[in-house]
């Protein structure tokens, strides 16, 4: 059954006319072998990770495979490490938005001041062809992932120099081979689930004040490895308008000591990232949020505010 999952896999990648021809008596059977050994979870996991990618069909239809794999991602101390990362990533994928983006799919968002509040939003040139909101939704109903994804963010980025021993995921790792147990291959596929989970506004709200997991994801945004960065830095873009992080030496950003900046916008339009070198009378300067109304000086790193972490 793992076979035949790495078999169709290999089918489906990079093709989208042999994508859309699983139906629902496959989406039924893969589902099911979620729940096996880890190895054939593993496989199945991963299928489902490349036939949700920006196929509507696929997405609706493995909604119910969306408990059995935040059932593995979980299992962050005794779990399978390689059935884990494929958990984590299909959810990535069934939590996504799709657009009618030319050879993409992807939909791309950004940030729109209105008044006292701040909203991420679509790219007006696009169209949305499948929505991931209801998945989202079903995914942050459980109130033990978020815990689980921070401990897997926090377990990245990888450090030292690439080896065999030390394997880099968007490099040198050697999935489905001797990496499959390596704590290196986790982070990226827990911080790109968190990625999208940021595109509901009540999961902004749970993530953006977790100090721990913020700071998690700005070393991930700075990691030496390119799939860890960027998954780091697209969670980050969905939680912020502007790069939160501080490191106290800027020119080893991701390492040493860090300040996260808070959300924070004034009347003008500017964040925290504006006041970097902001004059003590500017720092005083109240933010326009209806949700946060706090002042620069305790918002922003740059004027003595902000969470501290060693």
């Amino acid at each position: 059954q793992g076979l035949a999952c790495e078999l169709l896999t290999f089918c489906i990648t990079d093709n989208p006319s042999h994508r859309s021809r699983l139906d629902s008596k496959d989406y039924t059977a893969i589902t099911r072998l979620v729940t096996k050994n880890s190895r054939t979870a593993a496989t199945a996991s991963h299928l489902i990770y490349i036939a949700s990618f920006s196929n509507r069909q696929n997405q609706q239809g493995f909604f119910q495979a969306i408990a059995p794999l935040a059932a593995i991602v979980k299992k962050t101390k005794s779990g399978n490490k390689l059935a884990i990362m494929w958990a984590a990533a299909a959810l990535q994928n069934l939590a996504a938005s799709y657009c009618n983006t030319d050879k993409d799919g992807r939909c791309y968002w950004g940030w729109k001041k209105e008044e006292a509040t701040i909203t991420l939003i679509i790219d007006p040139k696009m169209e949305i062809v499948s929505d991931g909101e209801i998945f989202r939704n079903e995914i942050l109903a459980d109130s033990k992932l978020i815990p689980a994804l921070q401990k897997l963010v926090c377990s990245g980025p990888v450090v030292g120099e690439m080896t065999d021993k030390n394997p880099y995921i968007g490099k040198n790792a050697k999935i489905g081979g001797i990496h499959d147990k390596s704590s290196n291959i986790v982070a990226w596929a827990a911080a790109g689930l968190l990625k999208n989970l940021a595109l509901e506004p009540k999961a902004r709200s749970i993530l953006d004040n977790n100090t721990i997991l913020m700071s998690c994801l700005c070393r991930l945004a700075y990691s030496p490895d390119w799939l860890e960065q960027n998954k780091g830095q697209g969670a980050l873009h969905h939680l912020r308008p502007s790069d939160p992080c501080r490191f106290e030496d800027s020119s080893k950003k991701g390492e040493g000591k860090l300040c996260v900046d808070q959300l924070f916008i004034d009347r003008e339009g500017y964040t925290c990232n504006d006041y970097i070198d902001a004059t003590d009378e500017e720092c005083s300067t109240e933010s326009v949020l209806s949700n946060n109304n706090i002042i620069a000086k305790k918002a922003c790193c740059g004027c003595g505010g902000g969470y501290n972490q060693k």
